[in-house]
């Protein structure tokens, strides 16, 4: 237990404990010394929080009697069932003790007055720490401040009028107050109002209590106390589904028609003009739909004169001299 309390001491390291520093012999030469396993079990910020926990208890709480004037000092009171087993464990930033009060046998401690188990812790450890110098646990980087509801343990809202500082490693901060808050309530529903509520009813803002989370969650039950967080309404949940943002309506587009064929006319006029050596051939094609006349001629003209005079002389003068 000394170990256990002494690691959180140390700042998150375990140091195996022994019961002998050193052994020497007649002539002071030391011959054997303990091998302490070390490793470290918790960080050192955790190790941190633990430690101001465990001032509680002597500030204010079970262990006041343990103080030491000049040194914080972190301490733990416990009973076992039955009163059959009395503790009190606890460190400065020098030492680490656990006592420890029973019977072999066990069987009911009856004691008038403070834990004996911790008279017996403060008896020693305030007498070896006479001459020491004042020292204070020191508190690491790393850490986050919040300030938390103290209805519920988490971080507090505006809704939330009891609460106070505390520290948290980053990775294990709390999440937001579900305890206590605002809401604006709409009059015809009874819901969460949208912004379209005001438009038709009247809507409410109030604030809200309700039960702790954990209680509601069934974790534990808390007894000969009142488990809800506070006055106020219930929070509410869900929106209203009455007032809701206006649909919006698609009208039918209408069809204009572009083309109209019931008084368009088309005519298509297409003259060929075949011209051979003065003779002309022109054909025409007329398509017509009554309204627009529309006109296409092609003339193709060939003058083509061909004048062929083929003319051949042959003229043979024989002259035979014998």
């Amino acid at each position: 237990m000394a170990a256990g309390y002494a690691a959180i001491a140390n700042n998150g390291e375990y140091i195996e404990p022994t019961f002998y520093t050193k052994v020497v012999d007649s002539a002071g030469n030391t011959v054997l010394e303990p091998q302490q396993e070390k490793r470290r079990v918790i960080s050192e910020q955790n190790a941190y929080i633990v430690k101001s926990i465990l001032q509680e208890p002597v500030k204010k709480g079970t262990a006041t009697y343990c103080a030491i004037s000049g040194m914080d000092v972190a301490a733990k009171t416990g009973t076992t069932d039955e009163s059959k087993d009395r503790w009190l464990c606890g460190f400065t930033p020098y030492y680490a003790a656990a006592c420890w009060f029973g019977y072999d046998n066990p069987e009911e401690v009856v004691w008038s007055g403070t834990n004996p188990a911790g008279q017996i812790w403060d008896a020693v450890m305030t007498d070896i720490h006479k001459g020491l110098e004042k020292a204070t646990f020191i508190r690491p980087d790393g850490l986050v401040e919040q300030v938390v509801c103290r209805n519920t343990g988490c971080t507090a809202t505006t809704g939330c009028s009891n609460s106070y500082k505390e520290i948290f490693t980053p990775d294990n901060l709390p999440g937001k107050c579900q305890g206590h808050g605002s809401q604006t309530i709409c009059s015809e529903s009874g819901k969460l109002a949208t912004e379209y509520c005001s438009q038709y009813v009247e809507v409410k803002s109030s604030g809200y209590g309700g039960v702790v989370p954990k209680e509601k969650l069934n974790l534990w039950k808390t007894i000969g106390s009142s488990n809800s967080t506070g006055s106020g309404v219930p929070k509410v949940d869900g929106i209203c589904p009455i007032h809701t943002a206006p649909k919006i309506v698609d009208l039918p587009v209408e069809n204009t028609p572009t083309n109209t064929n019931s008084n368009n006319t088309n005519t298509n006029t297409n003259t060929n003009t075949n011209v051979n050596n003065s003779t002309n051939n022109t054909s025409t094609n007329t398509n017509t739909n009554s309204g627009n006349t529309n006109t296409n001629t092609n003339t193709n003209s060939n003058n083509s004169t061909n004048n062929n005079a083929s003319s051949n002389t042959n003229t043979n003068n024989a002259t035979t001299n014998n």
